[in-house]
């Protein structure tokens, strides 16, 4: 999960310090002495002198080697911190001490280093087991971001045709020092919030040992100039000035959403002049034969487009983009219907080609291959296909940012309707959940409005849906979708009311398989009414948060932000229980947030079922789930 609410695997930052509270910590407790004159020398991996440009940095590497060379495990490695700034990785590591893993290395995870230190700042490492072996002694040297240049690569400004892949760079420097290791971001924004000049690129990169990072590019089908944007957060950003030359002959064709949202706008980009549109047909993806109906819970939000291209040229390529009335989900993909080289008979198939960029979907078909419904080289290009979400445009994981992690909002989406649960904390800190399971839409439907309920009902180990009581509304919320990744939430709960920005939270790994089609609302039936299971899925990954009862029939919750796949139908992974700061009509504090590691979970899905075996606090259970409808 990166960035999740919970925030447990960060893979720079937060990942690297949660690890550290939740195993080194236990690894330094229940280390043994280093046996005498076992330990001949302890050696940086890094070197011994750090830049650190920003307020977290990676740490050092320290390995500890026997008499023979061999690597030494289980071995404490003490530093103490230096005099100047506040270098620091407190509270995460209280003693001070790291122990060394079965390769010998002791790796300190992330260094937190705010007021920055000023110019040298010394750390000494050593083993306190071992007085023999001389401690090592590290230099940190805070970088002033002032002084950190961006030089573009290969320069500041190119020419390229359209459709041509092409690549952009920077060079990250300070006081002729390269910085290595450094996050750098590419982006080619429209104009005013437009579609992207550039069919695809690569939005993330690393500075390697030279300070070069670079994103690979996809040129677009438009003549025009733009720049590609190049920064680093906290760094004023660079540019390379793109000139993009334009493709020979463009067709447009327009059609009204089936779902009533707006309208569609085709576009196709070729080098054949006679080439153009010979059909533009949009219906609802229920009105396809049964024998070309999508997979069950496939949701197409603007329905399905038929397109066909003639006089295209005999085996030449055609460039098409799909311009929607909605901002699209970073998760959504364009699915294709039709026959592929390895499988004659029309199927449903994921584009993974397809590049989606906010509400626009670009993708190149070549006559006779992959993609074009007759695999004919005529001359004639066929697609039958749409933008595929799970659940619907807004069905996620949302919260805050890192700046309140701790808290969140699962959305779930059946066509209009949304069934949303808030997480957050009560006065005391202890899990409290808010309900919002119907409500209705604004004319502009961007605006989502509902009654908020607190529940009461049974301790979840032994569950009587008898002594659920639903309760008066204790107050009202409001979505306002802004875009496809950021929304408003207003509440009032209980006379207090309060806003919040909210985004939706990346836990899926993109590129990875797509499994999507299991992020529901789940429950365990009528005879269990009162708690359920919110599951969202991105990719390969679930993220699940079960809402349930306490001993005393509170409401709360317990989160299962990531997993493993363990076969086909199984996933499993473990359950956290978190306190955190009073969430209602407060100012949030996310350092006050606490996660413990209760127990594991299982998941074992058949067809539109599935079984939840869990272990929380010594308490074992297995819970019958279907999906609920609403």
């Amino acid at each position: 999960m990166k960035e999740n609410f919970v925030n447990l695997r960060s893979p720079r930052i937060a990942g690297a310090l949660l690890a550290v509270s939740l195993s080194l910590f236990l690894a330094v407790a229940n280390a043994t002495s280093l046996p005498p004159n076992t330990a001949a020398s302890m050696l940086s991996l890094d070197g011994y002198q750090f830049l650190l440009p920003f307020p977290t940095s990676p740490g050092p590497r320290m390995q500890v080697r026997d008499n023979f060379g061999n690597p030494v495990a289980d071995v404490r490695v003490r530093f103490q911190l230096p005099n100047c700034g506040s270098l620091s990785v407190a509270p995460y590591l209280p003693s001070g001490e790291v122990i060394t893993r079965a390769d010998g290395i002791a790796d300190f995870g992330t260094y937190l280093a705010w007021p920055p230190p000023t110019n040298d700042c010394p750390v000494t490492m050593s083993l306190p087991d071992s007085p023999w072996v001389a401690p090592q002694t590290l230099h940190f040297i805070w970088v002033a971001r002032s002084e950190v240049v961006l030089s573009p690569l290969p320069a500041s400004s190119l020419t390229v045709d359209a459709g041509q892949q092409f690549r952009v760079g920077v060079q990250l420097s300070f006081r002729g020092f390269p910085l290595p290791g450094i996050e750098v971001r590419f982006s080619a924004p429209g104009i005013d919030g437009g579609p992207s000049p550039v069919a695809s690129i690569v939005a993330l990169g690393m500075t390697d040992e030279a300070g070069n990072a670079y994103s690979d590019v996809v040129a677009g089908f438009e003549g025009r100039v733009y720049p590609i944007m190049i920064g680093v957060a906290g760094i004023s950003t660079a540019q390379v000035t793109v000139t993009q030359t334009a493709a020979v002959a463009a067709q447009h064709a327009s059609a009204l959403s089936p779902s009533g949202l707006g309208t569609i706008h085709a576009s196709l980009f070729t080098t054949q002049s006679r080439c153009g549109f010979a059909q533009t047909q949009f219906f609802a993806a229920n009105l396809l034969s049964a024998a070309s109906a999508p997979p069950a819970h496939y949701v197409f939000p603007f329905g399905v487009a038929s397109l066909r291209a003639d006089n295209c040229g005999v085996g030449q390529g055609v460039d098409f983009a799909m311009d929607y009335p909605r901002p699209l989900p970073p998760t959504a993909v364009f699915w294709r219907f039709g026959p592929t080289p390895d499988n004659r008979a029309p199927h449903w198939y994921p584009m993974t080609s397809a590049v989606i960029d906010g509400s626009q979907v670009r993708f190149h078909v070549d006559d006779g291959g992959l993609g074009d419904d007759d695999l004919a080289v005529n001359g004639s290009i066929g697609v039958l296909g749409g933008v595929m979400t799970a659940g619907g445009l807004y069905q996620d994981m949302w919260w805050s940012g890192p700046a309140e992690n701790g808290w969140g909002m699962s959305v779930v989406q059946h066509g209009e309707a949304l069934f949303s649960v808030i997480y957050a904390y009560d006065a005391l800190g202890n899990p409290a959940w808010y309900v919002m399971p119907t409500g209705s839409w604004n004319a502009d439907v961007t605006v989502f409005s509902g009654a908020l309920f607190t529940p009461r009902g049974s301790p979840f180990v032994n569950y009587d849906a008898s002594r659920f009581v639903p309760g008066a509304p204790v107050g009202r919320a409001s979505i306002a979708f802004n875009s496809s990744g950021s929304a408003t939430l207003d509440y009032t709960i209980n006379g207090v009311s309060g806003h919040k920005a909210i985004t939706r939270q990346g836990f899926g790994v993109a590129g990875g398989a797509n499994e999507g089609t299991r992020g529901d609302m789940w429950w365990g039936g009528s005879a269990q009414n009162g708690w359920g299971v919110a599951l969202l899925h991105q990719y390969a990954t679930m993220f699940m948060m079960w809402f349930t009862y306490d001993t005393a029939g509170a409401p709360t919750w317990f989160v299962m932000p990531g997993g493993a796949w363990t076969s086909a139908e199984t996933y499993e992974g473990h359950v956290y229980r978190t306190k955190g700061s009073p969430w209602a009509g407060a100012v949030y504090d996310a350092s006050g947030l606490k996660v413990f590691d209760v127990g594991t979970y299982r998941v074992r899905f058949t067809s539109e079922s599935a079984s939840f075996d869990y272990t929380i606090d010594g308490h074992s259970g297995t819970l019958a789930l279907e999906r609920q409808p609403f």
